[in-house]
């Protein structure tokens, strides 16, 4: 390409005489392009054919930056062409930063479990738009897509398993040094995030938009999702000034691409908000009480799910769920140290989906295991277990790091939300149990503010001890999940005058008032927070 470089004198001669005619000018010096901006709600073509489809856009406010997966180009802002290389296929989604473009860079497969991606992010002057260097970027496991910068960090995203219902934000510093994985409610996003920008104090991530699946996510500077849109980003979104947004779009069978001009940043959803109500509850083998009377005192707080454990095989789930209006049981077929009738169940008001019972390894009595089943509350799919397990005092060989090193981990990356319920035979801050929050999982004591120090949820029936808080309610983290109410049921009992044939533990039954069970039950309100859902096909 030529540039005609044009004398001060003449240049001025030719705006004097454009402007006494009443024109307009624009010139091309170098790397001093002067013109107007483009107008807002106007179309910006890229000129040419490409042998990839649009994949990215950037813009320093002079020039346009595109990524069409083999070719990398700057154009002016009428969208004429400046310069244009061939690239490997899959140059993604691109940003600039400090003169260079940064362009994520995929040459292995997208969307696969680990193992199959080479990822990294090639670095070009954005002058020439010559190579100066790259970095791998490994901790991108299902395909390196898009980048965006602010705040001395990189930002990268990528593909994602079909089977996954949230995406992956990967902060990096200006090194490449890889800092933090951070993990967006999302729900299943067709192939992840094609695209990302920051722009007005936000991150905007740009999907594959359809009437299922947001087209753009916006996300707060503390990598928590604030709003979704369907309108359809994934093939650029950048801010080209102050007043204007660029959105990408393919045309010509996929062979040129274009920019959309907006004259504002996009209009995004809030995060719906669901609130769900659950109960963890050890019946000790329905001995002290029928599932009737269980019902009766756990009316009150309007469950949606329940977790039982330590409950008789056979109906007794489904006979308390006569009395609380809740239809859908399911019953393990384990029951904990292979004693009589101490299965593990699920009670819900809503149909249970993949029913499943898992085997829990561990030092202490055995079997022990978890049931498992998806339950979909206003709209909202919820993978739920109910569990017993033995407690331990150390981390090492527990139950509860088994589930967080070989169960729960794969559970938070392919459910929307999940919530444990049951007895953990462990106390808050207890090692096994720090297991589960450190892989992802929070307790309702955390949220609540209780000093569980002066509570318990069982009282031992020889000693008439008090063994503190060992039943518990989990829900993973990373959903935005909060308990917003709760708390120990501390009056479940039999009405005073009632009796029950009963082979054992009559006499403790009797001392301690006719309690229901050795175990309290205990209950929350959870707040779930997913992505709204799009009405409308994306445009």
């Amino acid at each position: 390409m030529v540039t005609i470089k044009y004398s001060p004198s003449i240049v001025l001669g030719f705006a004097l005489c454009l402007f006494l005619c009443g024109g307009t000018f624009s010139v091309t010096s170098g790397e001093n392009f002067i013109s107007s901006p483009p107008r807002a709600d106007s179309m910006i073509q890229c000129e040419g054919t490409y042998g990839g489809h649009l994949q990215g856009v950037d813009s320093d406010g002079r020039f346009i930056y595109w990524s069409h997966t083999m070719q990398l180009v700057k154009t002016d802002l009428t969208g004429k062409v400046k310069i244009r290389v061939d690239v490997p296929n899959h140059h993604g989604d691109l940003t600039y930063h400090d003169e260079k473009i940064f362009v994520a860079v995929e040459l292995g497969k997208f969307n696969q479990p680990p193992g199959e991606s080479a990822p990294s992010v090639y670095v070009y002057d954005a002058t020439s738009l010559s190579l100066l260097s790259k970095y791998p970027v490994p901790e991108l496991v299902h395909g390196c897509g898009g980048i965006a910068f602010h705040d001395n960090r990189f930002v990268l995203v990528g593909g994602l398993p079909s089977n996954h219902k949230k995406n992956y934000l990967f902060e990096y510093d200006t090194e490449f040094k890889f800092l933090k994985r951070h993990v967006l409610p999302t729900g299943q996003t067709r192939l992840g995030i094609q695209t990302a920008s920051y722009m007005n104090d936000h991150w905007w991530f740009g999907c594959y938009g359809s009437p299922a699946n947001p087209g753009l996510l916006k996300v707060n500077e503390d990598f928590q999702l604030v709003g979704t849109s369907p309108s359809d980003f994934s093939y650029g979104i950048a801010k080209l000034n102050s007043d204007t947004v660029l959105q990408g779009a393919c045309f010509d069978n996929n062979r040129r691409g274009r920019v959309h001009v907006l004259n504002q940043e996009p209009v995004t959803d809030a995060p719906v908000t669901t609130k769900v109500r659950v109960a963890a509850y050890n019946v000790l083998f329905g001995i002290w009480a029928r599932p009737e009377s269980v019902g009766e005192i756990l009316k009150a707080y309007n469950l949606d799910v329940i977790g039982f454990s330590e409950v008789p095989n056979g109906d007794w789930t489904a006979r308390a769920g006569k009395v609380l209006g809740m239809d859908y049981a399911y019953v393990g077929k384990t029951s904990s140290a292979h004693h009589k009738d101490k299965y593990k169940s699920i009670l819900s008001h809503t149909p249970l989906l993949n029913t499943h019972e898992i085997e829990v390894k561990s030092a202490g009595w055995s079997p022990a295991s978890m049931v498992g089943a998806e339950t979909i509350i206003n709209g909202v799919r919820i993978l739920v277990y109910s569990t017993h397990i033995p407690g331990r005092p150390a981390a090492e060989n527990s139950a509860a790091a088994f589930m967080a090193n070989s169960i729960i981990p794969d559970s938070i990356q392919t459910a929307n939300h999940v919530i444990l319920l049951g007895d953990l035979n462990n106390r808050p801050g207890e090692p096994p149990l720090v297991q589960l929050e450190e892989i992802g999982m929070r307790s309702i004591w955390d949220d609540l503010g209780f000093n569980t120090n002066h509570l318990s949820t069982h009282r031992h029936i020889e000693s008439g001890k008090e063994s503190g808080v060992i039943d518990h309610i989990y829900f993973d983290s990373i959903s935005n999940t909060r308990a917003i109410e709760g708390g120990i049921i501390y009056n479940a009992f039999n009405p005073p005058m009632s009796e029950k044939p009963m082979s054992r533990y009559k006499k403790e039954w009797t001392q301690y008032g006719k309690p229901l069970s050795d175990h309290r039950p205990v209950w929350a309100t959870l707040e779930l927070k997913s992505a709204a859902i799009p009405k409308k096909p994306a445009h």
